[in-house]
């Protein structure tokens, strides 16, 4: 008979721990890849950024939640081991793990040095191209659609690149370190 209570009080606390508990087709570390992401699969994938938009990316360290929603994850994109050095400690699951900083063509010395990369608009053209190559491996059936989102995207961030370039006066402000660029028309 207490074998039979202890049984059913685990098999209880098992499926109340599960239960809540959601499951991400694609998790990434920085909001960059989250809206790259997003903006490919739309409605056909579940995308979860670890740490969300304004919170300081250099301290992070994941919850074992957040472990477990890489683990579980069919695609875990992340920017670097640099940036996110506690990738190294992740028992691998059963998913790819996308490291966007190895992948790169990294054409500018002076940024291939730096741990904030994705904030260029040429590396998130290239990124574009990555992490759609990852989705397609993870839900092929799905590929002309993810296509196309690509494609449109990057079309997007071409013309935001024109634009910019086609300023006749500019200058830059930078805010601390690392790209935190706010730009304004002179």
């Amino acid at each position: 008979m207490k074998k039979v209570i202890i049984f059913i009080s685990l098999a209880l606390m098992v499926i109340l721990t599960s239960c809540g508990k959601k499951k991400y087709d694609i998790v990434t570390t920085l909001y960059p890849q989250y809206e790259i992401a997003q903006e490919i699969v739309l409605n056909k994938l579940s995308v979860k950024p670890l740490i969300v938009p304004g919170a300081d990316a250099h301290h992070f360290e994941p919850t074992s939640k957040n472990m477990i929603e890489i683990i579980d994850s069919s695609l875990f994109i992340y920017s670097s081991l640099s940036m996110e050095p506690w990738v190294e400690k992740i028992e691998k699951g059963k998913g790819h793990y996308l490291n966007l900083y190895e992948q790169l063509t990294l054409i500018d010395s002076e940024i291939s040095d730096d741990v904030h990369f994705f904030f260029s608009l040429d590396y998130q053209i290239e990124m574009i191209n990555l992490i759609l190559a990852e989705i397609i491996i993870i839900d092929p059936l799905n590929e002309e659609f993810y296509q196309n989102n690509a494609t449109q995207l990057e079309q997007e961030l071409r013309a935001i690149k024109n634009d910019f370039i086609n300023l006749e006066h500019h200058s830059f402000y930078f805010i601390g370190h690392a790209f935190k660029a706010i730009f304004q028309l002179v």
